[in-house]
């Protein structure tokens, strides 16, 4: 698998103008499932490529956002895997919804055939041959193989909550026919767009709607549900005058990347006089792979629409969309033949029908959004969109790096404000709360990094950070956790530090602590009231001093994580302005989340800097990135420990302009206590007591990495 970090989503304002809260993003979050969904290309369900995971909300002055992880399938094993999560994900569906599906098929009676499916769509929904017909036979026309049979839109009542193509009569539900969905497939979001500028015509005067309904699908009222794709669409700015238009064909082909993710090849536009009236048509070409499946005959379906003038008005009186779906034969032919030279031999399909004057803006947009995707109709018609001109500009500049970033990836100063993350965990990614055994032996005797209890711990302190060394990988730990677990013995909590870990001390002004798993929500506020100490501490120090740390509490049937980073100053800053440093409960987590995220948007906006999907690690905490300066460049170190580099001057000076050294990290085997003089990972002593300070006697060079 390739894994591809992204954002999904944010509080801020989107594309689509669409805005939602920061407590609404927590809410969505929480009853979204650990096990992931599917990622599909284009938002094709027809077309999984990999299976995403949302990592959690990670907030900064300003904006949250929604981290996910793509897990790209890349081997034939890849996608064998992802079947089998396509297919549990369909069972959890059929298991969660047993009740709505059994009412379902209780009211549908003996009306179901033996083939009748439920399929994940807008609602609890049976997938069944003719089975509208059979429930509604009003809605049946008079010549079942009447491609062109439409119901009038007038006669479909809405739902309660209107979502378009989906209608309410009694118990049941009923949609717009298939084609109307992405990749003409039953599993796929309705054209949403397209369907709400349909049915705001429905009781327009002088105009006369038409829809084709689905047959083959009927649903359980009170069931239904949208389906919001945080996808921009093209929306241009048309030129009104159509008479410019001259007769003939016009094609317009896509680029290769487009073509990947609509498999689109070209749109055609054919204008010419049809009964004395200006006409046109216009087509799509899709040749990448069969999509429509009819009488066990794999076809390739096209969209279509066709539309003449008011000879006396010069306005649109008649526009309708189709489907054409043509043979492998069928399509090779189209290829080569222009669509003013096509002949009447496809599966055709009229999906609606509009009769009556339109103004051109409607009619534009009316074919730019039943072409969902295809950006080609609106590039033809006179569009100029703006609006995506700007976010691809956005876009480019937001995925260019800073040279800095080079050297220091992660960049925090007083006054940035502070970063926290957010993020749900299964019980048995934890080992506090999965009930694991701790080793025997008490006092450091297996985990001789410091003291730790393994009756009962209070504490787990378990760290993600790795070292390789060989073949061999160890788990490392910063030296100053000494001082912070320390401290949480002296307010009466057990500890167990969860690895035997390679203490590293980094000489620079960042620290990043590990995991504090805690069993309790007051277990959780001790550990962030003593990061709260430290943090003071270092100010009244004049510590420029970075640090980030993670705790996690029992939560529902889960775990959640907050991991925090920033300056020390900032820090203090935020939770001194707290009305309580942690939750009292899980009841109250969001509540606290909401007032943290409510201070610390006292801050400039951060505009996402640092990223927030270079910050995130892959155990879900906030760690602040270093750059290792590289072995080969290093020429000299004299016994101080300054070394000496060997780069070109441009380099050398963009480090001297902007301030960065090289540090020494240490791997530290004993220290002793300023105090006592005792082993300090042993000694009851705390650097908060005056005159406390850590001695190193064993120590070794690790590596050098930039600092500013």
């Amino acid at each position: 698998m390739k894994i591809y970090k992204g954002i999904a989503g944010t509080d801020g304002e989107n594309r689509n103008n669409i805005c939602v809260p920061f407590m609404a993003l927590l809410n969505a979050y929480d009853e979204y499932p650990l096990s992931g969904i599917p990622s599909n290309l284009g938002h094709d369900s027809t077309k999984p490529i990999g299976w995403t995971y949302i990592d959690g909300i990670y907030i900064e002055p300003g904006k949250s956002y929604i981290i996910n992880s793509l897990n790209m399938a890349d081997s034939p094993e890849d996608q064998k895997w992802l079947r089998y999560k396509i297919g549990a994900r369909y069972q959890d569906f059929l298991n969660n919804n047993n009740d709505d599906i059994e009412r379902l098929r209780f009211l549908l009676e003996d009306k179901l055939s033996k083939d009748a499916e439920v399929v994940p769509t807008n609602g609890i929904a049976f997938h069944d041959n003719s089975i509208l017909y059979r429930v509604f036979p009003q809605f049946k026309p008079d010549d079942p193989k009447d491609t062109k049979a439409l119901t009038p839109l007038k006669v479909l009542p809405e739902c309660a909550q209107f979502i378009p193509g989906i209608f309410r009569i009694g118990d049941f539900l009923i949609y717009a026919h298939t084609y109307f969905r992405r990749g003409f497939s039953v599993v796929n979001s309705l054209n949403d767009e397209f369907l709400s500028k349909l049915v705001s015509l429905r009781n327009k005067e002088g105009v006369d709607v038409g829809i084709k309904l689905d047959p083959d699908l009927i649903g359980l009222a009170g069931t239904e549900n949208s389906e919001l794709e945080f996808q921009y669409m093209w929306g241009p700015k048309f030129d009104k005058d159509l008479t410019r238009i001259p007769h003939g064909v016009t094609r317009h082909d896509n680029s290769e990347f487009d073509r990947l993710f609509t498999g689109i090849d070209r749109t055609e536009f054919g204008w010419y006089v049809q009964d004395g009236n200006k006409t046109l048509e216009c087509e799509e070409i899709s040749d990448e792979q069969e999509n429509i499946v009819a009488n066990d005959e794999k076809l390739f379906g096209c969209r279509y629409i066709h539309s003449f003038l008011n000879s006396a008005t010069g306005l649109p009186t008649h526009l309708d969309g189709a489907v054409r779906a043509y043979t492998a034969d069928q399509i090779s032919e189209r290829i080569d033949t222009p669509i003013d030279h096509v002949g009447r031999n496809t599966r055709y399909t009229k999906l609606w029908r509009i009769d009556g004057d339109l103004p051109v803006e409607t009619w534009k947009e009316l074919i730019t959004s039943y072409f969902r995707d295809n950006r080609l109709v609106g590039e033809y018609l006179g569009g100029e969109d703006e609006k995506l001109e700007q976010y691809i500009n956005e876009d480019n500049t937001s995925d260019a790096k800073d040279p800095i970033e080079a050297y220091i990836p992660i960049a925090l100063n007083r006054e940035d404000g502070i970063r926290f993350f957010y993020s749900r965990w299964e019980k048995d990614d934890s080992i506090l709360f999965k009930n694991q055994k701790m080793p025997s032996g008490e006092n450091g005797d297996d985990h001789d990094t410091f003291k730790s209890y393994n009756s009962e711990p209070d504490v787990v302190i378990k760290s993600y950070e790795t070292l390789k060394y060989g073949d061999r990988k160890f788990s490392i730990i910063e030296s100053e956790t000494v001082s912070i677990a320390k401290e949480l013995a002296r307010k009466g909590l057990k500890y167990y530090c969860a690895d035997k870990s390679i203490r590293v001390a980094h000489e620079d002004l960042i620290l990043n602590f590990p995991l504090f798993e805690c069993r309790t929500y007051d277990t959780a506020r001790s550990v962030i009231e003593t990061f709260f100490d430290f943090c003071r501490f270092w100010k009244e120090q004049g510590d420029d001093r970075k640090i980030s740390f993670s705790i996690c509490v029992p939560y529902r049937d889960d775990v959640i994580h907050v991991s925090f980073a920033g300056h020390v100053d900032d820090l203090v800053d935020v939770f001194t302005k707290m009305d309580a440093l942690f939750a009292d409960s899980a009841k109250d987590l969001h509540k606290w989340l909401q007032r943290l995220y409510n201070i610390n948007n006292h801050y400039r906006s951060a505009d996402n800097h640092p990223r927030a999907t270079e910050f995130v690690t892959n155990s879900k905490e906030l760690y602040i990135k270093r750059t290792q300066v590289p072995w080969d460049i290093i020429t000299s170190v004299n016994k101080s420990g300054t070394i000496t580099v060997m780069m070109n001057r441009d380099d050398l000076e963009f480090l001297n302009r902007n301030g960065i050294i090289a540090r020494p990290v240490y791997i530290v085997c004993r220290s002793v206590c300023s105090k006592c003089g005792r082993d300090f990972t042993q000694c009851e002593c705390s650097k908060l007591d005056d005159g406390v300070t850590e001695i190193m006697k064993d120590y070794g060079l690790l590596e050098y990495c930039w600092a500013d």
